[in-house]
């Protein structure tokens, strides 16, 4: 008798196919970061944590270049393997007393191995502080009021988002229009999604890109000092209440 085969037709249906294939890290590649984290902890007299108010790649780019000038290093984003590195208890410490680093390690942390003082590093740190759109949570440094009337810099296409934000707003000829002054928020208050995403529409910043050290660690006397975060860190000071009557740049 003679065979048949038979072949299914391929199917036509959509399959989503992932653009962005990330490979997981193999355990030798993993090996080669902890030692080389070993290597600038034992080249360098002072090991820094780091914290930001808001992650921008641009200052945190600038940074990186000023501190390789300063012969130190800037590592970022890796909590857990630099915790094995440096050690998480007495017993398998790199440097003696460094395991008490490895506890402040949480959250998104950027980590600078120097030999430079603290005052140094905020010199650098300071020179790259920049406006911030501000976050939700953070507390407003001033009243933000949006003045009624005409907002030509705004597409008409934007007039939903503005409606969905519950903002007095009309469209007239395409143009955008506040039929109202309104209260974005008020001095003192906490800010929530909404109103950050109001302000940033419109272009308002109230809070800075800062860089904080919140942790140092000395080989030459083997102690670990904390630091508390500064009262600044998430807005700016003394700001006079606004009256936007345009869309900032």
């Amino acid at each position: 008798s003679r065979g048949f085969e038979i072949h299914m037709p391929k199917s036509r249906r959509n399959k989503l196919v992932a653009l962005t294939k990330t490979k997981r890290k193999t355990k030798s590649k993993k090996n080669e970061e902890i030692e080389k984290l070993k290597g600038h902890a034992t080249a360098h007299r002072y090991i820094y944590v780091l914290k930001t108010n808001a992650e921008r790649c641009q200052p945190m780019q600038k940074i990186r270049m000023k501190l390789k000038e300063a012969n130190s290093v800037l590592v970022s984003g890796k909590n857990k393997v630099m915790q094995v590195a440096f050690g998480r208890a007495e017993n398998d410490e790199c440097l003696p007393g460094l395991h008490k680093l490895s506890a402040r390690l949480t959250g998104h942390t950027h980590v600078v191995f120097s030999g430079k003082t603290s005052k140094t590093l905020n010199d650098i740190f300071d020179s790259e502080q920049c406006e911030e759109f501000a976050r939700s949570g953070n507390v407003a440094p001033c009243t933000v009021t949006l003045k009624g009337g005409d907002y030509p810099d705004f597409s008409h296409v934007l007039f939903e988002q503005l409606k969905k934000l519950n903002l007095p707003v009309s469209l007239c000829k395409g143009t955008i229009h506040l039929d109202a002054d309104y209260d974005v928020c008020t001095r003192d208050s906490t800010l929530k999604p909404e109103q950050c995403q109001i302000m940033a529409l419109f272009g308002v910043k109230l809070a800075k890109f800062r860089v904080a050290i919140v942790a140092k660690y000395d080989k030459n006397t083997e102690e670990v000092k904390v630091f508390d975060e500064p009262e600044y860190f998430n807005t700016v000071s003394d700001v006079s209440d606004l009256l936007v009557s345009r869309v900032n740049s």
